[in-house]
């Protein structure tokens, strides 16, 4: 779970099978005090992935500087570079996604005063339509993905799944 600010607008592409995917920066703050009793703050940076309707529909309403809490979980893959040299990237793979407001709090406002939950939550308002999507814009160019992973069920409860986990 994390909250913070967009550090820039939001990057929407599609994969080869036309799968909309969402990137965006995510800054968060954490505050302590050092041992001169200094209050000391450092931010963090995070990379967020939204997957399917929900990062389209989003895409529209967040730019850079939007307030948002992030549910998802923690993914690290592996690259070579266009030198042939190996990098890891760790993600965050939004699951929810709540607008908080802050910076840009008139730019997408949510009708009705409240901040939209976008994912998981059992009260998140209908975002996306049912319209075909649009071919990628210029700038939206396709990514390649495994037969547009993650599917939309992680658990299963099968062998390795979270009904192993014993709390």
């Amino acid at each position: 779970m994390l909250i913070g600010n967009l550090g820039a607008d939001p990057e929407l592409r599609f994969t080869t099978n036309n799968r909309p995917v969402l990137k965006f920066r995510l800054a968060t703050t954490e505050s302590y005090m050092d041992q001169n009793q200094t209050r000391q703050e450092v931010t963090h940076w995070h990379q967020v992935v939204l997957w399917g309707k929900r990062g389209e529909a989003l895409s529209k309403i967040l730019s850079k500087g939007s307030r948002v809490y992030v549910e998802g979980r923690i993914e690290t893959r592996s690259y070579e570079d266009s030198n042939g040299v190996k990098k890891s990237a760790t993600d965050i793979v939004a699951s929810n996604l709540i607008l908080l407001g802050g910076r840009n709090e008139g730019a997408g406002a949510h009708p009705g005063g409240g901040a939209p939950a976008v994912g998981g939550g059992a009260a998140r308002p209908a975002i996306g339509g049912g319209a075909a999507r649009p071919a990628p814009a210029p700038g939206g160019r396709p990514v390649a993905d495994a037969d547009d992973f993650p599917p939309d069920d992680f658990g299963g409860g099968g062998p390795g799944g979270d009904d192993d986990i014993p709390f």
